[in-house]
Order: C-alpha cells, then sequence, then structure tokens
C-alpha cells in the first residue's frame, strides 16, 4: 500500500497569544519611545531595550511555532523542528506499540495534549501540545493496528 498524507498540524495556537500581544504593546511602547525620553541616550536605551524584548518575547515564539509541525502519513509519524537548523524525528506506525497521551491543566482546558510514540526498540517520538489531542490519539492507534496488520498479512 503507498503512504499517504493523513495530516500535518502544528502545536496548539494558543501559544501565539502572549507573543502577539507582546508585538502589539511592544508597537505602542516603540511609539512612545521615539518621541523622546528627554535625552537622546535614554530614548537610545528605551528603543533598544523595546526591540529587543520584542524579538524576545514576541517573534521568537512564533518563529519557533511556525517551524514545529508534525506530518501523520499511512505508514509513519514524523515531528519537525528546529530554530535555526532543522531537526526530523520520525517513527514507523508499524513499530509503535505504545501511544500515551499526557495533559497539563492548560492542555486539558483548550484540548490539547503532549502525545508520545513508543517504537519497539524504545525509541520515542513526542508530539507537543497536540491540538484535538483525543481524536489524533485515537487515530495513532487505528493507524498503528492498521500498520501491524499490513505488515502481518
Amino acid at each position: 500500500m503507498n503512504e499517504a498524507r493523513v495530516v500535518r498540524l502544528r502545536p496548539h495556537g494558543r501559544r501565539l497569544v502572549i507573543p502577539c500581544l507582546a508585538l502589539v504593546v511592544g508597537a505602542g511602547g516603540l511609539g512612545v519611545a521615539t518621541a523622546g525620553f528627554g535625552s537622546p541616550l535614554a530614548t537610545g536605551l528605551g528603543i533598544t531595550g523595546l526591540v529587543l524584548l520584542v524579538a524576545v518575547v514576541g517573534l521568537l515564539p512564533i518563529v519557533v511555532w511556525l517551524r514545529t509541525h508534525y506530518i501523520i502519513t499511512t505508514h509513519r509519524v514524523i515531528a519537525v523542528d528546529g530554530l535555526v537548523g532543522r531537526r526530523e524525528r520520525e517513527i514507523d506506525l508499524g513499530d509503535v506499540i505504545d501511544v500515551t497521551t499526557r495533559r497539563g491543566p492548560l492542555q486539558s482546558a483548550f484540548g490539547s495534549a503532549t502525545i508520545e510514540l513508543t517504537a519497539v526498540t524504545g525509541r520515542r517520538v513526542r508530539l507537543n501540545d497536540v491540538p484535538d489531542a483525543r481524536v489524533v490519539g485515537e487515530s495513532l492507534r487505528e493507524l498503528s493496528t492498521m500498520r501491524h496488520r499490513e505488515r502481518a498479512g
């Protein structure tokens, strides 16, 4: 049977709330800072501090979120992430012996969870903060069972 993509996911979007707020507040603060603090040194330091704050609290988490995704196919699961370089971890669904779902209080409120797949060899692939985790977990279990049957028969 040919491999087909089932779904491509990103971590839950709630991770973007604080970075987006930081960008809005930072833009407002930048407007105030460019009006001046009295001395050119204070204005320069204020602008530099705001730019650094916006970059670290606003832009960096958004870039990390954009660079992270999970691809589930009929044969395997691929987790892709990395800020500078691209790191791929993959696991064949025919090797999966356990699909574990873990939820924190905030994840429970939003229906997301961290899903960990364990292979026969003991290797693990973790999908962090997957949205609609109940459906994704059940689908992974079903795809894994189908892949086991396909290999056996």
